[in-house]
């Protein structure tokens, strides 16, 4: 963790304040952020996110875990992008889940599209409902089609 983020207590109708870290500690632990257009991901198991928005844009560093949820559109407005130390995934409008173990970033669309960037060759993708691409060392950069159901034939 960056000892220049700072860290509280934040209980439910308090605002996320730019440079905090939210950590959901327990693999079964969630939180939902609720933003004013209507933006609710869902940071979930043990996970770390640090608030990086400023007044020109939503922006999320998601340092471990899973993030979920529907982002809704912003006419007019820059997308909510999400990092990592792997990827940057930049979202208009649409509904996804972000996963980050270590040395890698996989990025599920379940509705919409989202460009999927790998941050040390600037390589990008889009990934489309129903696709899945990954970020991580010696794996090309491609959207592939994916089962919602990880066994599908049990």
């Amino acid at each position: 963790m960056d000892p220049t983020v700072g860290e509280r207590l934040l209980k439910a109708g308090q605002s996320w304040q730019s440079g905090e870290a939210l950590k959901t500690v327990d693999p079964r632990s969630a939180a939902t952020l609720t933003f004013r257009e209507g933006t609710r991901p869902d940071i979930e198991g043990a996970s770390v996110a640090v608030n990086q928005s400023s007044n020109q844009e939503r922006r999320e560093a998601l340092q471990r875990g899973t993030v979920r949820g529907t982002l809704n559109k912003h006419a007019g407005r820059h997308p909510f992008v999400f990092t990592t130390s792997e990827a940057e995934a930049a979202v208009v409008g649409t509904a996804l889940r972000l996963v980050v173990p270590r040395h890698s970033t996989r990025l599920e669309g379940s509705e919409g599209e989202v460009l999927f960037r790998r941050r040390h060759d600037g390589a990008e993708v889009a990934v489309n409902a129903g696709h899945h691409a990954v970020v991580a060392p010696n794996v090309p950069l491609v959207a592939t089609l994916f089962h919602s159901d990880p066994h599908p034939y049990v």
